[in-house]
């Protein structure tokens, strides 16, 4: 959940060193912390939690558009979405 008072922690929260961890996040929400532990602090895996399944959903494109997929990761990627599965290259073209 967003709240204007929280940008000091969130600022603090991005400036942890937690490369190479594994993280839960409780209450994820949006990604208010999980994006920084991933984009900004190196973690190599973040479980975000939350009982809300639409700000799941938003985490999910939040994901997507800060481009956390880590690189390298697979050998084979199926994009089985129809019609499209052209907004995802991206993120499949990362994992190989």
């Amino acid at each position: 959940m967003f709240c204007a008072e929280n940008n000091t922690e969130r600022m603090r929260m991005g400036n942890v060193n937690c490369v190479n961890e594994i993280i839960v996040d409780l209450y994820a929400g949006i990604g208010y912390f999980t994006l920084p532990f991933l984009v900004h602090c190196h973690a190599c895996h973040v479980y975000a939690c939350d009982w809300n399944p639409d700000a799941m959903e938003a985490l999910r494109r939040n994901l997507q558009a800060n481009y956390t997929c880590p690189v390298g990761i697979t050998d084979r990627c199926n994009l089985g979405v129809i019609p499209s599965s052209e907004a995802s290259w991206p993120i499949a073209y990362r994992a190989l």
